[in-house]
C-alpha cells in the first residue's frame, strides 16, 4: 500500500508537472513534432476531436500498433473513468464499465451498460464483446449517455470500433508473438483487388497459450485461449458516389481459464456442509501467487459465432445515405466447477454447471447526413433490432443432479432519432437533438418453472411479455475562443429497457424490473497550444440515475432451506447521483519524446435504494448493504514513447504507468465485513522496446519486446462476487507477462 501511495504520489506530480512544464519544454525544442489531427464519428459524420463537443477517448491505427493491444480491455488504461474487465463465465465477454455504470453478468435478459459497436453493428450482449484487436482502424471511447444517436442501451456510454477497409492495392501484414505461458499468436491480412471496382480483404488469425496456473490436483498447467477466427471483406465500388461493403466473420473459441477462487467462510452453504470454505482454495492461491487451479473439470467457456455485415453509401450531393445491415448468430457453452472450491473426491466437483446457449441478432439501420455549406447541418436515422436467445442449464450438486434451467426470450427495439447543427456565429454552435426508442420482451421458461403459465395469474409468470418507450434529448453549446480552445456544456440523457430476471428459479422472482434513465450535465474544454504540440482536454459531469439497474445473485426462497440454486435478480437501486473530472493530456515536448495522459476522479452515491432486505424480509432502506461497483474514485495514467535513429532504422521505447483506486464488484456489502466485496488499489507498469525499420516501397519490418505489469510476479483476484449466502468465489489473473513479437508489412 505504502509502495503504491508513492507511485500515485509521483503520478499526480508528474500530471501536474507535465501540464505546466511541456509548453516552455515544447517552446525550447524547436524540433518538436506537431500533434497529428484526430477524427471521429462520435456524431455519426467526420469531425475534429478537438472540435467534438463530447467526451470522446480517440485511437487510431498508430496508436493501437504501438500498445500493443489484443483485446478490448487493454484501453480501459488510456481512457479516464473507464473500467474493461474480461468475465470468463462467457466465451469473449466484457465488463464494460464507464463512469461507474457497469453490467458485469452474462446473463442474456439483461442489458449491456455500455454500447460495444463494430463497424456500425451493436452488440445485443455482452458475451462476444470483449473484441480481438486485429485489423482495428480506430477505437473511439464515448463518455457518459449516448441515447440519442447510437443503438440502445448506451446509458454508460459507448465503444464505436472500425475495422479497415479493402483497399484494392495487392499487400497485407503479418504479425507473429510468442510470450509467457507458451502464448502463440499468429494473424495474417491480405489486400488485393479482383477489378477495378472490387477490392477484397482477406483476415485471419489463431492465438494459443496456456492459463497462468497449475491444477492442484493434477500438477499440471492448466489449458489456456485456443481460437481461430477468419474474415473476408469486399468493397464494391461501381461509380464514386457509392459504395457497398460485405464482410463475413467467423470464429471458434475453445478456450479455457483459470477456476475459480473460493471465499466462502462459515455463514456459506459449501463451507458448512462440506468444509469447502476459503482456507482450502483462497489460503493457498494466495500463497502461491494465484497461480493455483481447482478441481479435475476444466473451466471452459467457448463459442462458435457467424456474422454477416453489409454497409452501403450514397453521396447524393447535398445528403449522405447510409444504410448498416448485421446478422449475427452465436452458439456458446460454459462447462465448468463454478465455486472455486477443490473436488470433493477424485472427479467430483461440488457444483458443476453447463450452460448451453443459442442467440441471434438481426439489425437495420438508416441514417441521412447533410452536407449544407450553410450554418444548419444534421443527421436523422432510424433503428431497428430483434434478438433471441435461447439457454438450457444444468448443474451437478455434490455429484447428483441438482437444478435444470431452460429460458428463451425475444426482444425487438425500434428508435428514431435527429440531431441537427445550427451556427449561431462563428465562433457558436448549438445542438439540439432526440431518439424516441420502443422496445418489447417476451420471455418463456420451460424450468425449473413454467412461464406462461396463466394458472398463475396475476403472477409475472401469467404472461412474461411488456414493453418500453422512451424520448431521449440532447442540447449542447460551445464556443470557439480560438483556433485552438473550445469550450461547451449539454445536457443529454439515456435510457435502458427494463426487462426479466432470466435465470430466476421462482415465479414471483422473474420480474420485470423498470427502465433505468439518466440525466447528465457536462461542461470542458478542448484546447491544443504551443504550436500544436501540446493537447489538453479535460471534463466535469454530474448524472442523476432513476431506478439504475443492479444485479444481485441471492439464494431462492421457494428452493428448500438447503438449496443451492441461487436467482439472479435486476434490482432498481431507485435513484442515484454519480459525479466526477475527467484530464487527457498529450503532449510532444521534443521529436523524439511522446506523452500521453489520463486522469478520472469520480464520486458515486446512491441517493435512494428501497427493497426487501433478504434477512428480514422488511422493506427498508438498503443503501447500508449495497455497493456502487465498479467505481475507484480515481484511475490515473502517464505514459512515453521515446525514438532514436539505430542500424538503419529506429528504436522505440515505450513506457505506460496507471494507479488505480480500491473498487468493489459486488453490489451487496460483505455479510461479514472481511473486505471480500473489494478490490484493493493497484499499480501497473508496462515496457516496450521496439527496432523499426521502413524497407521501402510501403514495406515494413518491427521486432519487439513488451511486458505488462512487470511491477508484480504474483497474481491477483480481479473480481469477486457472492452467489447468495451459498458461496463467495473471486477470479485469478497472472501478474507479471511478456511477449515478443514480429511484424512485417508488404
Amino acid at each position: 500500500m505504502r509502495f503504491e501511495f508513492k507511485i500515485l504520489q509521483y503520478i499526480t506530480t508528474a500530471l501536474v508537472s507535465i501540464a505546466f512544464i511541456l509548453p516552455i519544454t515544447a517552446n525550447a525544442q524547436s524540433g518538436a513534432s506537431m500533434l497529428e489531427e484526430v477524427i471521429t464519428t462520435a456524431r455519426k459524420r467526420d469531425e475534429s476531436l478537438q472540435d467534438t463537443p463530447l467526451a470522446v477517448s480517440a485511437f487510431d491505427e498508430s496508436f493501437i500498433d504501438a500498445s500493443f493491444a489484443t483485446k478490448l480491455e487493454d484501453f480501459d488504461k488510456y481512457a479516464p473513468n473507464v473500467n474493461f474487465e474480461r468475465n470468463q463465465y462467457g466465451s469473449s465477454a466484457m465488463i464494460g464499465g464507464i463512469r461507474g455504470v457497469t453490467l458485469q453478468d452474462i446473463e442474456k435478459s439483461f442489458e449491456p451498460a455500455v454500447g460495444v459497436s463494430v463497424d456500425g453493428v451493436f452488440l445485443s450482449s455482452n458475451t462476444g464483446s470483449m473484441i480481438d484487436i486485429i485489423d482495428i482502424a480506430s477505437v473511439e471511447i464515448l463518455r457518459g449517455p449516448q441515447g440519442t444517436l447510437f443503438g440502445r442501451n448506451t446509458i454508460g456510454g459507448t465503444v464505436n470500433i472500425q475495422r479497415t477497409k479493402p483497399t484494392g492495392e495487392l499487400g497485407g501484414r503479418v504479425i507473429a508473438s510468442y510470450g509467457s505461458y507458451d502464448r502463440t499468436d499468429v494473424s495474417a491480412l491480405v489486400n488485393f483487388a479482383v477489378s477495378d471496382n472490387l477490392a477484397v480483404k482477406l483476415v485471419g488469425f489463431t492465438k494459443q497459450g496456456n492459463a497462468h496456473t497449475e491444477n492442484i490436483d493434477t500438477g499440471k498447467d492448466d489449458e489456456g485461449i485456443d481460437k481461430t477466427a477468419f474474415s473476408i471483406s469486399a468493397l464494391f465500388t461501381p461509380t464514386d458516389d457509392f459504395e457497398a461493403q460485405l464482410t463475413y466473420d467467423y470464429m471458434d473459441d475453445e478456450s479455457t481459464y483459470a477456476s475459480s477462487v473460493n471465499l466462502t467462510e462459515s455463514n456459506g452453504l459449501i463451507c458448512w456442509l462440506f468444509g469447502a470454505c476459503a482456507d482450502t482454495s483462497y489460503g493457498i492461491s494466495e500463497a502461491n501467487g494465484y497461480e493455483t487451479s481447482y478441481g479435475s473439470k476444466p473451466f471452459m467457456a467457448t463459442l462458435e459465432s457467424d456474422s454477416i455485415n453489409l454497409t452501403m453509401s450514397w453521396n447524393l450531393g447535398n445528403f449522405t445515405l447510409k444504410s448498416v445491415t448485421g446478422y449475427i448468430d452465436v452458439s456458446d457453452v460454459l462447462d465448468a466447477e463454478v465455486t472455486g472450491a477443490q473436488d470433493l473426491s477424485p472427479g467430483v466437483g461440488l457444483i458443476e454447471y453447463t450452460r448451453y446457449t443459442e442467440s441471434d441478432q438481426t439489425s437495420q439501420e438508416f441514417n441521412l447526413t447533410s452536407n449544407f455549406d450553410g450554418p444548419l447541418n444534421f443527421v436523422a436515422g432510424a433503428y431497428y433490432m430483434d434478438s433471441y436467445y435461447k439457454i438450457d442449464g444444468s448443474a451437478l450438486f455434490a455429484g447428483g443432479p441438482c437444478c435444470f434451467g431452460i429460458t428463451s426470450q425475444d426482444t425487438e427495439a425500434y428508435g428514431v432519432y435527429a440531431e441537427g447543427i445550427y451556427e449561431l456565429s462563428e465562433a457558436t454552435r448549438l445542438t439540439i437533438g432526440g431518439r424516441y426508442s420502443f422496445e418489447e420482451k417476451s420471455l418463456v421458461k420451460e424450468k425449473p418453472i413454467t412461464c406462461p403459465d396463466p394458472s398463475t395469474a396475476p403472477a409475472p409468470c401469467a404472461d412474461p411479455k411488456e414493453d418500453w418507450n422512451e424520448f431521449t434529448p440532447r442540447i449542447i453549446i460551445d464556443h470557439h475562443f480560438s483556433e485552438d480552445l473550445m469550450a461547451y456544456a449539454s445536457y443529454s440523457t439515456g435510457f435502458r429497457s427494463g426487462g426479466w430476471d432470466g435465470r430466476s428459479a421462482e415465479p414471483d422472482a422473474i420480474g420485470p424490473y423498470d427502465p433505468e434513465t439518466v440525466d447528465s450535465i457536462e461542461v470542458g474544454f478542448r484546447s491544443e497550444f504551443m504550436n500544436n504540440t501540446v493537447r489538453l482536454n479535460v471534463t466535469a459531469f454530474h448524472a442523476t440515475y432513476e431506478d439504475k439497474h443492479e444485479t444481485v445473485l441471492r439464494n431462492c426462497g421457494s428452493c428448500g432451506e438447503n438449496s443451492s440454486v441461487t436467482n439472479t435478480q435486476n434490482e432498481n437501486a431507485g435513484e442515484a447521483t454519480i459525479k466526477g473530472l475527467e484530464i487527457e493530456l498529450e503532449a510532444y515536448p521534443s521529436d523524439a519524446l511522446h506523452i500521453r495522459a489520463a486522469a478520472g476522479f469520480i464520486d458515486a452515491e446512491y441517493d435512494r435504494f428501497a427493497g426487501v432486505n433478504a434477512t428480514t424480509g422488511e422493506i427498508e432502506d438498503l443503501r447500508p448493504l449495497r455497493n456502487f461497483t465498479y467505481t475507484p474514485e480515481y484511475t490515473i495514467g502517464v505514459g512515453a514513447d521515446y525514438r532514436w535513429d539505430m542500424a538503419q532504422g529506429e528504436m522505440i521505447l515505450s513506457g505506460y504507468v496507471k494507479a488505480t483506486d480500491e473498487f468493489t464488484t459486488n453490489v451487496v456489502v460483505d455479510s461479514l465485513a472481511m473486505g471480500r466485496d473489494t478490490i484493493d488499489s493497484y499499480t501497473t507498469v508496462d515496457l516496450a522496446l521496439t527496432y523499426l525499420r521502413d524497407l521501402g516501397d510501403g514495406k515494413s519490418f518491427s521486432l519487439s519486446l513488451s511486458g505488462d505489469d512487470i511491477g508484480h510476479s504474483d497474481g491477483r483476484i480481479f473480481r469477486t462476487l457472492e452467489a447468495g449466502t451459498n458461496y463467495y468465489f473471486g477470479d485469478q489473473e497472472p501478474g507479471r507477462t511478456w511477449k515478443l513479437q514480429m511484424d512485417y508489412r508488404f
